[in-house]
């Protein structure tokens, strides 16, 4: 929101600041609103759990799944390559 006209310059400057900082909730937040699942989905793929981070993608609303449709690839990706990984680790480490 706009400061009021007669607004002191610490003010105005104040209402700048809130309009250029957008605060939102990070880790395992509760609740089914898109910034708890986003805070949840971006949580999972800190840890490393892509397939959680996938679960919690499936739940946002359609139109978002669209914007965030690049992280989701980019997470799928991952897991696939992890999983390749630890085949082939799983193959060179047993024995002859």
């Amino acid at each position: 929101a706009a400061p009021p006209e007669d607004a002191g310059f610490f003010d105005r400057l104040l209402a700048s600041a809130r309009r250029a900082v957008t605060v939102r909730p990070v880790g395992e937040v509760e609740g089914e609103t898109p910034a708890a699942i986003a805070a949840r989905m971006e949580q999972a793929a800190i840890e490393g759990d892509y397939a959680r981070a996938l679960a919690e993608y499936e739940m946002l609303p359609p139109a978002l799944q669209g914007v965030a449709s690049g992280f989701a690839e980019r997470l799928r990706a991952r897991r696939s390559a992890d999983r390749i990984l630890e085949e082939a680790l799983s193959a060179a480490l047993k024995p002859a």
